[in-house]
């Protein structure tokens, strides 16, 4: 009686022990269904910001019309019941509210009575935001102008937040970051209160600065934009284009421990229809981005503009640079005129395995100098914007290669090959090739110089007819002992950083 008795309760406990575990592993299931739910949530709205800051430059719509796109997918991404943006003015040493979504709680303490109506429509709450102005030296928005970032999980133990007695104006959790871009302040973007109840962690603030990061961006091409709005159209399309042109190119150059990199771009005219770009991506990789526009003058400029926004949302989102170019073509290609298309190439560098991977869209077809001799790097590719995708997936395809010590990577466009002499004889390939050979022991910078001024001694009095851009990556060779440690040294305090 007593071993059957054992062999029951022995068997319930078993199939109780399987219950919880069954219960805990359903619990996590769903768990991750709901994260990776939400990674897709914010992926279709970050994506959704791409598209519609694209369609605002072309549409030309007004810098507070991009600031509404910017706050409406601030709250959408983050899930949060409101969002807001407090435009920094410099000369009047104030900020004021210009662009709210749904229900952002006031900064400003307000009476009772007034509590109530904002809560009964939101109408009323939007416009006392729109009128908040603060003084240059307030607590919170002057903080975050100075510190660049705030996250406060628990934003009810903060003494900078008024505290109203409304639970729908209330502070439960804040996040806010300052919108800067190559060095201009112009706002803070502010995102409170999560829709689930729950706090606001580090996370949803490095995307927050994500969104920050490309909205300054774009809102300042858009000043720009609205500056030339009233000069005549044609010195509008130079003026504007070629300050645009400026800011999309890197203002100096990376540092790569074991590398030396650098790029260059020479404008044959006052607008370049050439690019260039380095992106610091996850483990220390780093994309590098070559690109050829078709066409010249502000309609050119905005595609590249476009473009490059495009390419650094996607570049940290994906490992793969044929898959990046995939997502370039298929948010561009609508955009785009029928006359127009991009060349690029998109690399990502990784030095921890000495490789580099590309993908070609119909570009120039990159040298690589190993072992005493130029291999061309064939990888197939059309250019971006011809096809919507169905063919234009097809063709892309990434290609890895490894870097060997000394090894010279050589990406270019194709104003260098097609340079001519006052014969109309052009440089070309071969001639790149030379100079390769003659520059090997040299470091990037020396190379691509020799390269410039090759070109020129070879065009001599022919004026020039096509953009000049250039990106060395060379590795660098093996040295003595005391060498290697003497560079050592210099790495340990690099002076010079990645341009964001």
């Amino acid at each position: 009686m007593i071993l059957p008795w054992i062999f029951a309760t022995l068997s319930a406990g078993t199939a109780i022990v399987l219950g919880i575990l069954l219960r805990k592993a359903h619990q996590e299931k769903t768990q991750l269904e709901k994260r990776v739910e939400r990674f897709r949530r914010e992926r279709k709205s970050l994506l959704g910001m791409m598209h519609d800051l694209g369609e605002a430059f072309n549409a030309d719509l007004t810098p507070s019309d991009l600031l509404d796109i910017v706050t409406r997918t601030a709250a959408e991404v983050l899930e949060a019941r409101g969002a807001a943006y407090y435009r920094w003015d410099p000369q009047k040493n104030s900020f004021s509210c210009v662009s709210v979504q749904k229900a952002f709680p006031p900064l400003h303490r307000i009476a009772p009575e007034a509590e109530v109506k904002l809560t009964a429509r939101i109408e009323y709450l939007h416009e006392v935001l729109l009128h908040e102005k603060f003084p240059g030296d307030h607590p919170l928005l002057s903080s975050i102008v100075q510190k660049g970032e705030l996250l406060l999980p628990d934003a009810t133990k903060d003494d900078r937040l008024p505290a109203h007695k409304e639970p729908h104006l209330r502070f439960h959790s804040l996040i806010m970051c300052s919108m800067v871009s190559r060095g201009q302040i112009y706002g803070v973007l502010a995102v409170a209160n999560r829709q689930d109840g729950l706090q606001f962690n580090r996370a949803d603030l490095d995307l927050l600065e994500v969104i920050a990061s490309q909205a300054a961006f774009s809102l300042q091409s858009a000043i720009l934009l609205k500056v030339a709005a009233d000069k005549q159209k044609l010195e509008r399309d130079v003026d504007v284009a070629g300050e645009i042109q400026r800011i999309l190119l890197p203002d100096c150059s990376p540092v790569v421990p074991g590398y030396h990199i650098s790029g260059q771009n020479i404008a044959a005219q006052r607008l370049s229809g050439d690019y260039y770009d380095f992106i610091s991506l996850p483990q220390g990789r780093l994309g590098i981005v070559i690109a050829d526009v078709s066409g010249k003058g502000l309609p050119a400029s905005l595609i590249m503009t476009n473009c490059r926004a495009i390419l650094r949302s996607q570049a940290p989102l994906q490992s793969s640079p044929a898959g990046v170019l995939r997502a370039v073509n298929r948010q561009i290609q609508p955009d785009m005129q029928r006359d127009m298309f991009v060349t690029m190439i998109y690399a990502v560098l990784d030095p921890t395995n000495h490789t580099i991977t590309l993908a070609r869209a119909g570009h120039e077809l990159p040298i690589l100098w190993c072992r005493g001799h130029a291999e061309l790097i064939k990888s197939p590719g059309m250019a971006v914007g011809i096809d919507s995708g169905e063919i234009f997936d097809q063709f892309i395809q990434d290609t890895t290669i490894t870097l060997e010590p000394g090894d010279v990577f050589l990406l270019y466009t194709d104003g260098v090959t097609e340079a001519q002499d006052s014969q109309h004889n052009e440089f070309g390939r071969d001639a790149l090739k030379q100079v390769l050979r003659g520059g090997v022991g040299d470091n990037s910078k020396n190379i691509l110089e020799k390269i410039i001024r090759r070109i020129e001694r070879f065009r001599g009095e022919a004026p020039a007819y096509d953009d000049i851009t250039l990106v060395v990556v060379q590795r660098n060779a093996l040295r003595s002992n005391h060498s290697q440690l003497s560079h050592d040294k210099e790495l340990e305090n690099p002076s010079v950083a990645i341009a964001d």
